[in-house]
């Protein structure tokens, strides 16, 4: 009989099933990783999230991306660790539909930003 609560509780890492180069990994190993170097948050980059950055394993993990429009109108951040420790992230939009009739891109203010984000979230 295979014990579930001593599988999930084994520091797992494999190769990835989309290439060669990557390693995929369990909340265990990540903790294990963290506790041995003294971390707090793994913040990763390069791969597509819908709206620019996602938590995952108990909000240790951050995946940010930085481009817009790569896969199904995905947005982009950008994260800045400050000195004193503080991450914030600047959310980006897709720049589609935003030009002019000269093809200038008209790119909007924050409080712009805020409005149509306010939108979003009532719909």
């Amino acid at each position: 009989m295979i014990n579930k609560n001593n599988i999930f509780s084994r520091p797992i890492f494999t190769k990835s099933p989309r290439c060669n180069y990557a390693t995929v990994f369990n909340q265990v190993a990540l903790e294990k990783v963290m506790a041995v170097m003294g971390w707090v948050l793994v913040i990763r980059a390069h791969e597509v999230v819908k709206h620019g950055f996602e938590f995952f394993h108990n909000q240790r993990l951050l995946t940010i991306f930085g481009a817009c429009n790569n896969s199904e109108n995905n947005r982009a951040v950008q994260a800045c660790l400050t000195s004193e420790g503080q991450l914030y992230m600047k959310r980006f939009q897709s720049l589609d539909g935003l030009e002019d009739e000269d093809g200038d891109v008209d790119v909007p203010t924050e409080s712009e930003e805020e409005e149509e984000e306010e939108e979003e979230e009532e719909e």
